[in-house]
């Protein structure tokens, strides 16, 4: 937008220029460089869409999607596209001829560009959501289960310890009647 402005000279414009270049170069370089566990996020060359198991079960045959979330890359051919059709240079005499061109076909491919990167973030935003979604349920199983355990064995201990005491009292009642029977046999029977 200030390469447009007619009151940036020409010398100004390729100063702003070599900015636009080195910022392209950047944004090809992010494109060329992301991976997400070895594989190029942004080649555009995944055969299939990336897929993320939660839950301690593994899909089963007949169902594929059970426990997995998707990553679904489709839209990152028109990303990669959007990137490649912005234009390499700014550079013009006039604010009206920037990158070779008429000035409103650069706003256009920066505009189609950033409506595509918009959209490919809101696409990773709702993922991202669902995943916190799926590790905050995933959380609050594993609560609940060692909380189970917990009270298991808790009424484990508890019942051990009322046979333990049951046990005793037993113990102590039989040695208090074999010892009177031991003193005056006759008054057992």
């Amino acid at each position: 937008t200030q390469a447009a402005s007619d009151t940036v000279a020409p010398k100004e414009r390729s100063y702003l220029n070599r900015e636009f270049g080195q910022l392209n170069e950047e944004l090809v370089r992010i494109k060329d460089d992301t991976e997400f566990n070895g594989i190029k996020i942004f080649s555009g060359n995944q055969e299939n869409d990336l897929g993320i198991q939660v839950g301690i079960n593994p899909p089963s045959e007949g169902d594929q999607s059970a426990g997995v979330i998707r990553i679904k890359l489709d839209n990152v051919a028109d990303l990669n596209q959007a990137i490649s059709d912005l234009p390499q240079s700014i550079e013009g005499d006039t604010g009206q001829t920037l990158g070779g061109g008429d000035t409103a076909d650069v706003f256009t491919a920066i505009d189609g560009a950033m409506d595509k990167v918009t959209d490919f973030r809101a696409s990773l935003g709702a993922l991202q959501s669902r995943m916190s979604s799926a590790i905050t349920t995933i959380d609050v199983s594993s609560e609940n289960m060692s909380a189970a355990v917990s009270r298991i064995r808790d009424v484990d201990y508890a019942s051990e310890t009322a046979r333990l005491a049951q046990s005793k009292i037993l113990t102590a009642a039989s040695t208090s009647v074999l010892a009177q029977a031991n003193q005056t046999p006759e008054s057992v029977l």
